[in-house]
């Protein structure tokens, strides 16, 4: 489809005059029907899997409405409070070795800073530095130095695009290594002896790269997998002493972990953990134990050791206290980090080696641990306290002093004592209480409220929490900011992923729509006040809630969304996939997945709420025709009045786009806009 891009993009520059009158973009319905599992399924908007007239047509005339629509906003100063509120540009430490390093934009696009002390940044390498001659902005994925602290190996992505590039920064002599890779997966590489492990996006093969050399001539560790229902992932642990490989089979829900030994004569792959039903995380390894967690109860994700000569016996090291869930493990020399969720509230924890306690401290409700990191010189670790109204405090924890202090605070131009943040539990009428975060101004009465809802629920996923400069703007503005802990995610364990997921991935919506009654019964909101917001998997439920339930939201936004469920899994052909969303090619979990299929779901005699459809012109994991079939259909039927907005963003992929800090503003300033105009927040 980018040639058909290309060409639209080309035809938006061109000026055009706009009526007085906006009206929806028309693309003709067509007769096309295909047959999955013996069941025949309309697909009356399948022009838009082509690169037909018709097609280009229609994406220019979405572009035109798209700007109608804008010039008609009241702009209430967003883009200018967003950026003032924005602490953007202040990300949190990653901490690499004995150096500290940051990642924000800067005049020039995007830079990484190093430092060997908190709270002190010097530029180390530019946006010009990074990319190459052809390249625009780059967005960084990831940072991992070498052992003897001297080379810097980041991967990036251009334009949206998960095949990643990597590059090799040498940190002594400021200059890069004439190497470059290209195709490097999303999966952290692994540092050993003069290299560094690493796999492609597309293979399951596990190659290693030496520096200084082509990479043509990478040696393989681990042939590729014939199976594609098998994910691998690999660690290089305690010191270079093992290397261990997970391989997830996501057809059959079992994990294999084998271990190889560096320092045996002739190390080989011996079997560490085999065909387990839990979610194995591996954690690190201390002495000649492996630390892993395993999702072994209900609602607990515990940490065990295990001894790779005993692999059938796991010595059980933290266990999680009635109702908390372990959410990040650390090991820092002989002391155990460990963050724990309870409700709308984390503990953290310090341990003995042993798993005694020694310490612990809770954070305020709202607010989330995150980034524990350790600096081996100083004795300390660190980690930060973030919330999404207040950007990250980053904290130290002296092992020696046993005390906590702040080490670096944040400068914001606003007044976070005059929020407040509320929990609450969504006891439903069908037994399954669903956690509820309010976050609004003291001052604002919660009785009829501009309100936005924003939820996951997808993947085992914890929605975290990260500062957001346009949710403060809305509060600022009179509104009410809630998230729905629904079930899929994996804010209460494993169980509550699985209870939201393949089969039973109706209850994800359920509960969203529970959360919603709850609020209007409550009178915290109303119908015509009422905006909903989601992304990714976020925004399928977004979709199947404005679909199912039109009657109880004004607004919706749904960004870079499956919303044609049924049309992504019957070309994806991954079972990573069907074991999330439903098996297209099971008779039951394909009635599932056709009963909450936005896309099949729109009915003529209804005018459904306002809404927003962002979707990106290189998304690999959903394409941006998936949305676009759904705005298409929206928008031809014949009862929708409230405006149905659908934008392709250019150069832009499933995590947005490399832009600018500007133009990351304006994104947030427009949903904002939306939102205010479509509730009559005037």
């Amino acid at each position: 489809m980018k040639k058909a891009l290309v060409i639209f993009y080309f035809l938006i520059y061109h000026t055009f005059t706009y009526g007085q009158k906006i009206a929806f973009p028309q693309l003709k319905k067509g007769n096309y029907s295909f047959k999955l599992n013996n069941k025949l399924i309309a697909d009356e908007y399948s022009a838009l899997d082509t690169n037909s007239t018709q097609t280009l047509k229609w994406l220019y005339e979405q572009q035109k409405y798209y700007k109608e629509y804008k010039s008609k906003l009241n702009n209430f100063s967003t883009f200018d409070n967003i950026k003032d509120f924005s602490t953007y540009s202040n990300s949190s430490y990653q901490i690499l070795g004995k150096y500290f390093f940051k990642i924000f934009y800067n005049k020039n696009g995007i830079g990484i800073y190093k430092s060997t002390h908190i709270n002190q940044s010097e530029l180390l390498i530019d946006n010009p530095n990074i990319v190459d001659k052809n390249e625009d902005v780059a967005l960084i994925r990831s940072l991992s130095l070498s052992n003897d602290n001297s080379k810097l190996a980041y991967t990036y992505s251009v334009k949206g695009t998960e095949h990643l590039k990597l590059k090799i920064f040498d940190i002594n002599k400021l200059t890069h290594l004439s190497e470059k890779l290209n195709n490097i997966s999303w999966n952290e590489i692994q540092w050993y002896n003069d290299g560094f492990f690493y796999n492609n996006l597309d293979s399951s093969e596990i190659k290693y790269h030496k520096l200084n050399t082509n990479p043509i001539n990478d040696s393989t560790f681990v042939t590729k997998n014939q199976n594609p229902d098998i994910q691998n992932q690999f660690f290089v642990l305690n010191n270079q002493h093992y290397f261990i490989l997970k391989m997830i089979n996501h057809k059959t829900h079992l994990t294999n972990v084998y271990c190889y030994d560096f320092n045996l004569s002739k190390p080989f792959f011996s079997p560490l953990i085999i065909k387990n039903e839990n979610n194995i995380t591996l954690i690190d390894a201390y002495d000649s134990l492996i630390f892993f967690t395993a999702s072994t109860g209900e609602y607990n994700n515990n940490l065990y050791a295990i001894n790779p000569k005993k692999s059938n016996q796991w010595k059980l090291i933290l266990q999680n206290e009635p109702n908390e869930l372990l959410t990040e493990v650390k090991i820092i020399e002989n002391y155990i980090i460990a963050s724990f969720k309870k409700g709308p509230q984390e503990i953290l924890k310090v341990h003995d080696i042993k798993g005694n306690l020694l310490a612990l401290t809770e954070t305020p409700i709202g607010f989330s641990i995150a980034n524990i990191q350790y600096v081996k010189q100083s004795k300390s670790f660190y980690f930060d306290l973030i919330s999404f109204i207040l950007p990250a405090i980053t904290y130290e924890y002296n092992l020696k002093k046993k005390s906590f202090n702040i080490v670096e605070g944040i400068y914001i131009s606003f007044d976070s004592k005059k929020y407040e943040m509320i929990s609450e539990t969504v006891n439903t009428d069908y037994g399954v209480n669903i956690p509820i975060l309010i976050a609004k101004s003291k001052s604002t009465n919660l009785k009829n409220a501009p309100l936005l809802m924003e939820s996951y629920g997808g993947y085992g996923i914890n929605f975290e929490n990260h500062f957001r400069a346009d949710i403060i703007d809305f509060i600022n503005k009179g509104g009410v900011y809630v998230r729905a802990y629904i079930r899929g995610g994996g804010e209460l364990g494993e169980a509550w992923h699985k209870d939201g997921a393949g089969i039973k991935k109706s209850n994800t919506f359920m509960d969203f729509v529970a959360c919603a009654k709850y609020l209007i019964k409550n009178e915290y909101t109303n119908p015509n006040k009422f905006a909903i917001r989601g992304g990714s998997h976020g925004g399928l439920v977004i979709g199947v809630a404005i679909t199912q339930y039109p009657e109880l939201f004004k607004a919706a936004i749904c960004t870079v969304a499956p919303l044609d469920i049924v049309g992504l899994l019957k070309t994806e052909k991954s079972a990573f996939q069907n074991a999330e969303y439903g098996n297209p090619n099971n008779p039951a979990e394909l009635d599932s997945l056709i009963k909450y299929n936005p896309y099949y779901n729109i009915k003529n005699n209804i005018n459904y709420p306002s809404t927003f459809i962002y979707t990106a012109q290189n998304d690999e994991r959903v394409p941006w025709n998936n949305s676009a079939k759904f705005a298409a259909k929206l928008q031809n039927n014949p009862q929708q009045i409230n405006p149905v907005v659908f934008y392709v963003e250019e150069n832009a992929g499933h995590f947005g786009a490399e832009k600018s800090f500007e133009d990351y503003i304006k994104e947030k300033a427009f949903q904002n806009r939306f939102i205010y105009q479509e509730l009559d927040m005037n």
